[in-house]
């Protein structure tokens, strides 16, 4: 196997593994919310346990392999002449910033509340809803991302 189809396995699987898991949580946080109580909770636990086990190492992996891909393939040389793949970077930090930064600690403090017998307040509520909008943003984000990278338009 080259070291140009290791890379391009690593980065292929990484993604499928890391980021194919978060479809579920589509499926997960509605029922969740569709649950209440106890099952809820642990549903949302779920979420958070799925992140940490599969979501954060193909986060580190990801831009090691792309870069390294990048280098290996030449397309270093007029970077951005290759829109297609600046755009999908950019999109990649955008949507890892919005996971890390804003669902995840989003989740763990419904996760609190849930726990703390809190979960029929306004608080909850208002984070059930902001997880609603970002969870969605960050699926499409992640479908541009996949053309981008397969289809590699104008490239």
């Amino acid at each position: 196997m080259s070291y140009l189809t290791f890379l391009l396995l690593l980065h292929v699987v990484s993604a499928i593994v890391g980021f194919g898991a978060t479809f579920s949580f589509g499926v997960l946080g509605p029922l969740a919310a569709k649950t209440g109580g106890p099952q809820a909770v642990g549903m949302l636990k779920g979420i958070v346990t799925i992140e940490k086990r599969l979501v954060y190492p193909a986060v580190v992996i990801q831009p090691v392999t792309g870069a390294l891909l990048i280098f290996e393939e030449g397309l270093d040389s007029d970077f951005f002449g290759h829109y297609w793949l600046w755009a999908a970077i950019v999109l990649y930090a955008a949507a890892v910033y919005i996971a890390l930064a804003v669902q995840t600690p989003t989740i763990e403090k419904m996760i609190e509340l849930g726990e703390s017998g809190q979960a029929e307040t306004p608080e909850f509520e208002a984070l059930g809803k902001r997880a609603g909008t970002f969870g969605p943003a960050l699926g499409v984000m992640l479908m541009v991302i996949i053309y981008l990278m397969v289809v590699k338009p104008g490239g």
